[in-house]
């Protein structure tokens, strides 16, 4: 099941952020060193944080039988705001 998430959530992520952290340390150790559970999530959840208060950004949670499973964080920004700008 989907359904929209706010800020209100953001702790609920913590354990998923920083599963995908030890996914990255594991498949791509060539760009260790890597911060600790802590540091990933006081930096994600920051980020987070700052996008959830702008417009036009989307936070949506999975669950399955009650647990949650996954999100996602969309934010639309003009392209003149982007690395992508001269593509």
């Amino acid at each position: 099941m989907l359904r929209r998430g706010s800020a209100a959530d953001l702790a609920s992520l913590e354990p998923l952020w920083v599963s995908v952290h030890h996914r990255h340390a594991e498949s791509m150790p060539e760009l260790a060193p890597y911060v600790d559970d802590q540091q990933t999530w006081a930096v994600r959840s920051a980020l987070y944080a700052e996008l959830l208060e702008k417009p036009d950004t989307i936070l949506l949670l999975a669950t399955a039988d009650g647990d949650l499973v996954g999100y996602g964080l969309a934010h639309v920004m003009p392209v003149g705001e982007t690395w992508v700008e001269d593509t």
